[in-house]
């Protein structure tokens, strides 16, 4: 009967925990299509889309399609700030949203996203947040 060649154990793997986690990082950052946290580009228009997913509703929230990558950046971050608090990681450093950060204690996130989503390019203006009403 053939015998089996011998099992590799953990100690005889070549690479480490860590060294395989940042392979992976690198891997899964390649087929990212923003280097931007919470950013994607859109399949068929090219724009930039802002996503971020909401805790308490366990839900992803739409942000708004911009032209430049950095714009949906920005969004992503404002949102992120009022969402998570001020200790969230952002795409930019935390000084360029302090004004904001005053004055986001007296919105709701409902608000915030739709400010948000205004300033987006193909947001129709003055439109209401119910269904087929403008």
């Amino acid at each position: 009967i053939g015998s089996r060649p011998p099992r590799k154990t953990k100690k005889s793997d070549s690479k480490s925990a860590a060294q395989k986690k940042a392979a992976a990082s690198t891997a899964a950052a390649s087929k990212r299509s923003s280097k931007y946290r919470g950013v994607t580009r859109h399949r068929r228009s090219g724009r930039w889309e802002a996503h971020i997913w909401v805790r308490e509703t366990g839900k992803q929230v739409y942000l708004g399609g911009y032209e430049l990558e950095e714009h949906a950046a920005e969004a992503y971050d404002v949102a992120a700030l009022k969402c998570k608090g001020k200790k969230v990681k952002t795409n930019f450093d935390v000084s360029r949203y302090s004004e904001l950060i005053q004055y986001m204690d007296t919105i709701s996130l409902e608000e915030l996203v739709m400010a948000v989503r205004r300033q987006s390019q193909g947001f129709a203006r003055g439109s209401s947040r119910y269904r087929g009403v403008t």
